[in-house]
């Protein structure tokens, strides 16, 4: 068929004057209201976009009825807009929709793991109308030639899917296939899975990195000496510390009660995937903190120095810590930013007040906080199926598109601040030189904090995409829209 991309495509009687043109391509929106679906396009009515300079933008016409009648085929004549004469690639995009595969569908399942809801699938492909249920999200890809026209299945009472076809009536061409709203997904994404593995493997280098140079080396036994002594007395604020988490069974207290409580929580959200992970997450914990320390070995450079046997890793830090990403993991969206928040908060103090008060060396801190991130990356790569949020729940995280970035950037400079205080004192670091224990004990706290900020803010992020895999664009989330011009 010949094109003409000068004629109007919203002339006729069906068609009312169409509203103002607009450049993006996002999609289409039409009745949303399931009470009184054979109104003409209500609130949320019209095309969103359209690609081209001289494209119209055009209302929907009536989507079908709540009583399931089936709609009426679209053709160029009934409905222009759908031939492609003036619209990008012959049909509607949406910025998220990735292929040329093209669907339109009504869900009507009751279960609340499988129907979308409101504001849902948006965030995958664009097009919205009524059911016989509940109003749905419907997904809409685009077509994929000049030539497509979009034909709904007749004569159905409750359509499901509706399929392009060409505008020869031929089939969809090999490889055109239903889209599946994102959010509906029973795993995470695929790039997401690799994300978990590579990051758990990352923390498990840094941790291997600090037990080589902290525990197996004169200059990293000397750094370690000068922290034990004089933390408390360098940095005041310590000892506070000290005197909340002086007694072992506090610190196993709080750890022991945050870890029931995150089963708990994943038990009322029904989310026995959940429970699964976090068991296996305690259990490695557990099998680490037993076998580890015991066999790691540590070399004795200089016998003047406390403690020659080894003490890495920090049994008390890498339980605390883990139980406080258990809890992260188990709570639901609205909570996730905020826990790993407080999680790093209490992490951090723990970790500080063992070395303060001469339980731990900051190398055995240090080296717990980087085990227990990498076991929650490996674990949450295992994500699946009712380890995830439920369909309902899955929505993006404002707080955690805040918080986890803001933790991340935060560990990775105060990091990088310790290892500029480590470096001006290496050459002199196994003579444990006194002008150098105020540089050590600061690098010191920076490597705690930094540490444990670093692990939360990853955990926290991941876990908001293994949980709430939404679009392909954002990392975590639909990118919010750009507010609309008066």
């Amino acid at each position: 068929m010949t094109q003409d991309t000068n004629r109007d495509v919203t002339s006729g009687p069906d068609f009312p004057p169409a509203p103002a043109q607009g450049p993006a391509s996002v999609g289409v929106a039409g009745a949303q209201d399931a009470r009184d679906a054979n109104e003409t396009v209500g609130n949320a009515a019209g095309f969103a976009g359209a690609s081209e300079p001289n494209a119209s933008v055009v209302p929907l016409p009536p989507m079908p009825s709540a009583q399931g009648q089936a709609p009426e085929q679209l053709t160029e004549q009934a409905h222009p807009y759908a031939a492609g004469d003036d619209m990008v690639s012959g049909g509607f995009t949406d910025a998220e929709a990735t292929t040329a595969n093209a669907a339109i569908a009504w869900p009507t399942e009751e279960d609340e793991e499988s129907v979308v809801q409101p504001g849902q699938g948006a965030a995958f492909a664009g097009f919205a109308g009524p059911t016989t249920d509940s109003t749905s999200d419907l997904a809409f890809a685009g077509a994929e030639t000049e030539s497509a026209v979009v034909n709904p299945a007749a004569s159905v009472a409750s359509p499901e899917v509706v399929v392009v076809s060409q505008q020869d009536g031929s089939a969809p061409s090999e490889g055109l296939q239903v889209a599946e709203p994102q959010s509906k997904a029973a795993h995470p994404r695929t790039g997401t899975i690799v994300a978990c593995g590579i990051l758990g493997a990352v923390f498990l280098l840094l941790a291997a990195l600090v037990y080589v140079k902290g525990v197996l080396t004169d200059a990293g036994q000397g750094y370690d000496t000068m922290v034990w002594w004089t933390m408390s007395s360098q940095e005041p604020f310590t000892e506070v510390l000290v005197q909340a988490f002086h007694v072992s069974a506090v610190v196993l207290g709080i750890a022991g009660a945050a870890a029931v409580a995150g089963l708990a929580i994943a038990a009322v959200r029904r989310r026995v995937g959940l429970i699964i992970q976090l068991i296996a997450f305690a259990a490695v914990v557990l099998i680490i903190t037993g076998v580890a320390k015991s066999h790691l070995p540590r070399t004795t450079f200089n016998p003047n120095r406390p403690n020659p046997a080894n003490s890495a890793p920090s049994g008390h830090t890498l339980l605390f810590a883990a139980a406080m990403i258990a809890l992260m993991l188990a709570v639901s969206r609205a909570w996730r930013a905020w826990v790993a928040l407080i999680g790093w908060l209490a992490s951090g103090a723990v970790g500080l007040a063992l070395v303060a008060g001469r339980w731990h060396r900051p190398s055995d801190v240090v080296m717990s906080l980087f085990i227990a991130g990498a076991i929650a990356c490996i674990v949450l790569a295992f994500t699946r199926g009712s380890g995830m949020d439920r369909i309902v729940d899955r929505k993006p995280s404002a707080a955690v598109q805040i918080v986890a970035p803001a933790l991340i950037v935060l560990g990775v400079m105060a990091l990088g601040y310790s290892l500029y205080g480590i470096w001006q004192l290496l050459p002199n670091l196994a003579d444990e030189p006194t002008w150098g224990v105020s540089i050590a004990c600061e690098s010191a706290v920076a490597a705690i904090v930094g540490a444990g900020a670093l692990v939360s803010g990853v955990v926290c992020a991941l876990r908001q995409l293994t949980a709430s895999p939404l679009t392909g664009a954002g990392i975590f989330g639909t990118p919010p829209r750009p507010p609309k011009v008066k």
